[in-house]
């Protein structure tokens, strides 16, 4: 005799696993802003002088990464688009621009701290933007690389 648990009307195994995309989706952008904020407070921690400049490069860095999750959706859409991997890798540069000029201004104000080269990821995020336009579904994978490579080896300034 097998036990059958009671399911809510409509609900089977098959309807949870049928949104798998948008499961895929948290995972990465969970991923990816975990990254992102380890390198983040790897910077600050390490500060002695904040003013306005830093405050709003951060804020622009901080918006430029809240348009990662609903762009990171559209690829998810269309993977096989080149368009929504080219926007999204976009999107990804854009934030690591803003943050490598916060990054270097901040090695201005603070005589301490030793800027790291962030401008080599954003070639490597140009390189992921480019594969986007011959293979749509490289572009995604090549940046979950790169961030999977910047989270194991950290910014150490």
């Amino acid at each position: 005799m097998v036990l059958e648990l009671p399911s809510p009307k409509g609900f089977t195994m098959d309807a949870l696993f049928s949104n798998w995309r948008i499961v895929l989706v948290y995972v990465i952008t969970f991923v990816e802003i975990v990254a992102i904020w380890f390198n983040h407070h790897n910077l600050f921690q390490k500060i002695d002088n904040i003013d306005r400049i830093t405050f709003w490069l951060n804020a622009l860095w901080i918006l430029s990464l809240s348009f990662l999750p609903y762009k990171l959706s559209w690829v998810v859409e269309y993977p096989y688009h080149w368009q929504p991997e080219f926007v999204f890798i976009s999107v990804y540069i854009i934030a690591s621009i803003f943050f490598t000029l916060m990054t270097n201004y901040l090695g201005r104000i603070n005589p301490q701290l030793n800027t790291p080269h962030v401008k080599r990821r954003i070639s490597t995020y140009v390189v992921s933007l480019l594969g986007t336009i011959f293979l749509p579904i490289s572009g995604i994978f090549f940046l979950a690389i790169i961030v999977l490579f910047y989270s194991l080896y950290p910014l150490k300034p």
